[in-house]
């Protein structure tokens, strides 16, 4: 049972989402939370959708994701509304879509330097690495001597990629099929690990996906991974860019700070 103000409605349902965001939950759990969501529509619309659309990311209901999203978006322009559609879509790995809406909610509150760092990041992921650099210059404007490991990130893998002749599109493809596949498993992965290392000439940009599955499924997923890539890229600089699937069973560093973007 959910009692108090809209207001307070609202802040707690977010709260309790934010919970299952970092905790699996329980299937009656989930139950309840989009009951008492599906109540407060009548009294807060935006924020029942935004709910609800969270909760479907998190069932990997993609069609609803999108349909409770643009339902809110048509009620409020708030940036909050579209950062925390870009964060449920990149839950998904979605990050071409989830970029655009990171972008937005910078346009509209350019002084929250967190929206323009959460537009870096999933532009990365995107493949999109000419768009992430242009991103990082506007983040130096706004706040001259910064340095985010967003923005460390994707140039250093600008470097390597100009070294070794890795294309956006060699970029795009892996980091698609890699989320593609944890889809299609309906798996949730837990954080995006990066090892790059430069080079004179040269230089290797390693990106784990990392998933809490057992590691010898993982490795299987690792598998069919590396057998997509091969059979959908007509050329990969496998050498110098890896995207693989790694398991958090070998894991000890797992990055809640996805978590703390919803609100």
């Amino acid at each position: 049972m959910v009692s108090g103000t809209p207001q307070g409605l609202s802040k707690s349902l977010f709260e309790r989402l934010r919970e299952m965001v970092v905790h699996k939950p329980l299937p009656l759990e989930v139950v309840r939370l989009r009951n008492d969501a599906q109540k407060l529509v009548a009294t807060d619309a935006v924020a029942a959708h935004q709910i609800l659309g969270g909760l479907a990311a998190l069932e990997f209901e993609v069609d609803a994701v999108r349909q409770h999203y643009r339902a809110a978006l048509q009620l409020s322009n708030d940036a909050q509304v579209h950062s925390n559609y870009a964060v449920s879509l990149q839950f998904l790995g979605l990050y071409d879509e989830a970029s655009e809406y990171a972008l937005r909610a910078a346009h509209l509150e350019p002084e929250n330097l967190t929206y323009l760092r959460n537009a870096i990041d999933y532009l990365t992921y995107a493949g999109r690495i000419g768009e992430a650099l242009r991103t990082c210059a506007e983040l130096d404007k706004r706040e001259p001597g910064g340095r985010s490991r967003e923005q460390e990130i994707v140039r250093e893998l600008k470097l390597v990629m100009e070294r070794t002749g890795v294309s956006e599109h060699e970029v795009h493809e892996s980091f698609r099929l890699a989320f593609e596949l944890l889809r299609e498993n309906k798996l949730r992965f837990d954080r995006i690990g990066s090892a790059i290392e430069l080079a004179p000439n040269g230089g290797l940009a390693h990106f784990t996906i990392f998933v809490s599955e057992p590691v010898d499924r993982v490795r299987r997923l690792d598998f069919d991974l590396g057998a997509r890539l091969a059979e959908r890229l007509d050329e990969m600089h496998s050498a110098s860019f890896v995207v693989d699937i790694g398991s958090t069973a070998i894991s000890t560093n797992i990055d809640e700070r996805r978590a703390s973007q919803v609100s």
